[in-house]
């Protein structure tokens, strides 16, 4: 098949999904509604997908400018004539393929679009319940974001296909730590807390911030290697100034890749700090390399972590809540942290290998297609 992956940005997972897509039968095209120098993606996409572009783009930020981009979207549609659209998240890129009347339409759930922002305003409630009612098919990855789908608009279970993104588990392992944070001054002997989360309102970056501070007056050992970057970068930086922990907080940017599977490796506990997501495959990535976590205590994290076994779980927001987390974890031993990075392996090689979950999407994608075509020719 033909088919035009629409997504908001070009971030390391859209890369993921890309990489892996051309790898397949089909016929790859790639859209993007944006360019997002935050949270975009520095890797190169893959020289078997064809990436396509707007002839009229002036804005696409708000509601009104996305609604105006339909009629480019659809000079798209007829230039590329796809057999399926994927498109995603839903009350963006899904809801503007939506408009279109494209069928069929896979829309594809990024969790906080239908967990949050489907929640946050009328307007934003009214473009996620359209994108939902007119697509095929809910691509979803976790029971959350599915039972999300259809509380909105009653989306039926057997269009919804859920799989967690997963990791790659040959990179995200344990092995050599590279580059080995213990090398920086007064790290040697320290406990390294990680986390690798965008520096945004949503991702509680500021709450891990004073979290770390309270616990560091407890603990003197702790250190925060706090990878990523975002539109906080002011507060972060001052925050960081202020306190004098300069020598105690990391920050070296945005990272992908085996560089990135170095630093879990380098690593005790990683913490995210995140109000919301589907399956964080930041978290993942930390359970393959068997690590100790702390997630904030909500359904969709609780589908992985039970708050007893493998790691706890904060409020979000609560400041004491996750201080006390950190230095419960950081008080265990050697051997009780790695009683609990070994069960968070077992739990991702058994439901968040990548190879194995992206499978269904092909499967998806096949079912789609065999049912638009059927159901034209009756």
């Amino acid at each position: 098949m033909r088919i035009l992956y629409f997504s908001r940005t070009y971030t390391v997972h859209d890369r993921r999904f890309l990489t892996a897509l051309a790898e397949s039968e089909h016929e790859m095209f790639f859209l993007r509604l944006e360019n997002d120098p935050v949270v975009g993606d520095t890797g190169p996409l893959s020289p078997r997908v064809t990436e396509v572009y707007w002839d009229d783009h002036e804005d696409s930020f708000s509601v009104e400018g996305r609604i105006r981009l339909v009629p480019a979207l659809e000079r798209i549609l007829r230039k590329v004539s796809p057999d399926l659209v994927h498109a995603g998240p839903v009350p963006t890129c899904g809801f503007m393929a939506a408009l279109t009347d494209f069928r069929p339409l896979m829309v594809m759930s990024w969790g906080s679009d239908l967990l949050v922002q489907a929640d946050s305003s009328p307007v934003w409630n009214w473009m996620t319940r359209y994108a939902l009612k007119h697509s095929d098919m809910l691509a979803a990855d976790c029971t959350t974001v599915s039972a999300k789908a259809r509380q909105l608009v009653d989306y039926p279970a057997e269009r919804i296909v859920q799989f967690p993104w997963g990791v790659n588990l040959d990179v995200f392992s344990t092995g050599p730590a590279n580059p080995d944070l213990r090398q920086l001054p007064g790290w040697n002997n320290s406990f390294i807390i990680l986390s690798t989360r965008s520096w945004e309102p949503n991702y509680g970056t500021m709450w891990l911030l004073e979290a770390f501070r309270a616990a560091h007056n407890i603990n003197s050992k702790l250190r925060l290697a706090l990878l990523g970057d975002g539109s906080l970068r002011g507060q972060v930086v001052d925050f960081v100034r202020q306190n004098d922990l300069s020598g105690e907080i990391h920050m070296p940017g945005q990272l992908t890749g085996d560089l990135l599977a170095g630093y879990f490796r380098s690593a005790d506990l990683f913490v995210n700090s995140s109000y919301s997501d589907g399956t964080s495959i930041s978290l993942l990535e930390a359970m393959a390399t068997e690590l100790p976590v702390i997630v904030t205590d909500n359904s969709s994290n609780r589908e992985w972590i039970n708050g007893t076994t493998g790691g706890l779980l904060a409020k979000f927001g609560e400041i004491d809540a996750l201080r006390d987390a950190l230095l419960h974890i950081a008080a265990m031993t050697p051997q009780q942290r790695r009683s609990w990075g070994d069960h968070n392996r077992k739990i991702v090689e058994q439901r968040g290998d990548w190879k194995k979950n992206f499978s269904l999407l092909l499967k998806a994608y096949a079912s789609i297609g065999s049912a638009y075509r059927v159901g034209k020719q009756t």
